[in-house]
């Protein structure tokens, strides 16, 4: 058990490192959450203010989270920095403040996507 649950941290910390492949491992987690019954690690830090790349990625994990059943059926942690929301909410403009609704939304079970 501990190996699986470090299994899914590893391929949702994956998507910050800066490869190309945005989304694969945030599926393959999602997947293993669900077939598992583990939980499923979400993170994002402040770059998604400015970077269509972390943008996607934190996504990438709402959008697999919902088709995988990992919004409502799962344990989801966050990785953030610490002032990651709060420059969402507040110094994000128009975009950041969609993401910021997004996020909240995932966390209340209504995200239908984007």
């Amino acid at each position: 058990m501990f190996r699986l649950r470090l299994l899914i941290s590893a391929a949702a910390q994956s998507l910050l490192s800066g490869r190309d492949h945005v989304g694969t491992n945030s599926r393959e987690a999602a997947q293993l959450a669900a077939q598992t019954g583990k939980g499923l690690e979400i993170e994002f830090d402040s770059a998604v203010l400015t970077s269509w790349k972390h943008r996607k990625a934190l996504y990438h994990y709402l959008e697999d989270g919902v088709a995988f059943g990992c919004m409502r059926d799962a344990v989801v942690a966050y990785y953030q920095d610490v002032q990651a929301l709060y420059e969402l909410y507040h110094e994000g403009g128009r975009s950041g403040r969609k993401v910021y609704d997004d996020i909240y939304s995932f966390l209340k079970w209504t995200y239908n996507g984007t």
